[in-house]
């Protein structure tokens, strides 16, 4: 069975460095942390959490990404859904 290459205590700044497309995927699920300081110290499974989001669905898209399951438009096959955010976010 493939291990994944993505997991939650993986850096934000390691899972852009490990693949181009993972911007639009941390983007798509409202994590703009890629972008800023806190992604070299932060990793996936804390940046979604401090945004109220489901890390688990995260790495299953990053996962996706690496086996060439990911669409163009950064969505992989059923997650028609929209990402569920907590009622405390604001943002």
């Amino acid at each position: 069975m493939d291990e994944d290459k993505f997991k939650p205590d993986m850096l934000i700044a390691e899972a852009l460095e490990a693949d181009e497309g993972a911007a639009d995927v941390l983007e798509k699920f409202g994590l703009p942390c890629y972008r800023c300081a806190v992604a070299d110290v932060e990793t996936i499974a804390e940046g979604a959490a401090g945004k109220g989001l489901d890390a688990g669905r995260i790495l299953a898209a990053l996962n996706s990404l690496t086996k060439n399951e990911t669409r163009p438009d950064g969505t992989a096959p059923g997650d028609e859904e929209e990402p569920e955010r907590s009622s405390t976010d604001e943002g």
